[in-house]
């Protein structure tokens, strides 16, 4: 495992000599959908993770001024923009043919 150079993901891999497929963030859409998902469509740790961001937007609001701006600077949305920007990133390489 190591890190790869943002936005040269492609290069980086093509230098090892492997073809680039697909990026993941973790904990992201598409790698819970891939990853995490049960057969039955529940995701392993929904629950736990719901509670979570409820709880850390309570004490955001009750920490903040209650301005309209600061409550959309705490909304769900938001806290999850940020999340992404900040997480961890799976890349799939396969040996170049």
């Amino acid at each position: 495992m190591f890190g790869l150079p943002i936005g040269g993901e492609r290069e980086f891999l093509r230098e090892l000599g492997l073809d680039f497929r697909e990026m993941f963030t973790v904990g992201g859409e598409d790698s819970a959908r891939r990853f995490l998902t049960r057969a039955d469509g529940t995701q392993v740790g929904a629950q736990l993770i719901a509670e979570a961001m409820a709880r850390m937007a309570a004490r955001a609001r009750e920490a903040a001024p209650t301005s309209p701006e600061v409550q959309q600077q705490m909304s769900p949305e938001r806290m999850r923009e940020q999340q992404r920007l900040s997480a961890y990133h799976l890349a799939e390489a396969v040996v170049a043919s």
